[in-house]
């Protein structure tokens, strides 16, 4: 059995099988003795050797990094789906003048992962910074599917929540999704949303189901007439969407009655989540209430709407509102699942600091 030289570090998994792209094949990072020389190399890097790189950043481009895109790649390194990508590049004077958020990831993640480093490269190629135009999630599903980007982009933020629920995380959470997630969750189906992990993003799909959501709201409010909807497309296609894992079409109907309001009783769920979103709406410079609230509201009266009740007022709820009993089952033990996977991570850090106490 071979010896890893990264032990303490998450390699890339593309690397488990195939040598070309495996970190232990190539050699660490060293700062060429001219750096005038044009050349180039294939080289690994740890988050000690990326911050030896960064010493060589060019202020004015370190000065702009966008920290929410470098933590899209912590994230990505940090899961193994980072192997050989994009190029690093040093100008003629030994300044790092492309790779910044790159490198800025590698040194924040746990990683060992390999670059392309290039040389001697012409100064006047970057004028204080490079115009390198960073991809959007809404880019990204637009390309993909062959959709406009307006479509692209509701479709996007709606993948927020859906992941967020999906994960049985709170509404509120700040965590991290990356491009390839919201494009797992784009390219789902309902009966796929619970396990994202074995949607795959190479199969072809001519009509999303997402896409046909969003256009199914898009045409409601345009034969209700409706200049402008009671709440945002991105809040309406999470419902949408999640509602479809247990009834697609009691789903629409209820998305149809809260956008036209059409023939709907005094204790309708559609009529009572109306009424709260055009209370609650937002008011530019005086008032702003969270999406993630009003998509909580939202759970809650489409679970009362799926299961045929009245309701009088939105309940208060202390966690994410569920859609179905097998719902409130699944999350359950999903929150159980996660909670023991906490205590065996953290039993095993235990037994491993032990192990290395004794060794010294």
């Amino acid at each position: 059995m071979s010896t890893l030289k990264y032990p303490a570090l998450i390699y890339p998994e593309e690397g488990k099988t195939n040598p070309a792209l495996n970190p232990d094949n190539y050699p660490s990072w060293k700062a060429p003795t001219n750096w005038k020389k044009s050349a180039s190399e294939v080289v690994a890097v740890t988050p000690e050797v990326a911050k030896k790189m960064l010493e060589h950043a060019n202020p004015q481009n370190a000065s702009r990094t966008k920290l929410r895109w470098s933590d899209e790649l912590v994230a990505r390194m940090d899961a193994g789906s980072w192997s050989l990508m994009d190029t690093i590049e040093f100008d003629e004077h030994g300044v790092l003048v492309n790779g910044h958020h790159r490198l800025l990831a590698a040194s924040k993640s746990h990683a060992v992962v390999l670059f392309r480093v290039v040389y001697g490269a012409n100064p006047e190629n970057y004028f204080k910074y490079d115009d390198n135009y960073k991809r959007s999630a809404g880019n990204v599903i637009s390309i993909h599917f062959g959709i406009d980007k307006n479509e692209a982009s509701a479709i996007a933020a709606a993948t927020t929540f859906i992941y967020l629920y999906m994960e049985g995380s709170s509404l509120e959470s700040r965590e991290f999704i990356n491009k390839e997630i919201r494009l797992k969750i784009a390219l789902a189906n309902a009966t796929q949303l619970t396990n994202i992990d074995k949607v795959c993003i190479n199969e072809l799909v001519n009509n999303p189901e997402i896409v046909t959501n969003l256009r199914s709201i898009r045409s409601i409010a345009q034969a209700a007439k409706m200049k402008k909807l009671p709440v945002s497309e991105t809040v309406l296609l999470a419902l949408y969407t999640l509602g479809s894992t247990v009834n697609k079409l009691k789903t629409r109907d209820f998305i149809h009655g809260v956008i036209t309001g059409d023939m709907l009783g005094a204790n309708d769920p559609r009529l009572v989540y109306r009424n709260w979103l055009y209370a609650n709406a937002d008011v530019k410079g005086q008032k702003h209430v969270y999406t993630s609230l009003k998509v909580e509201k939202g759970l809650s009266a489409l679970r009362s709407f799926l299961d045929g009740s009245e309701i009088s007022k939105l309940r208060i709820s202390r966690s994410v509102p569920r859609l179905s009993h097998e719902h409130d089952q699944y999350f359950k033990e999903l929150a159980r699942a996660n909670a023991e996977a906490k205590v065996a991570a953290l039993q095993a850090e235990i037994a491993k600091t032990k192990a290395a106490g004794v060794a010294a």
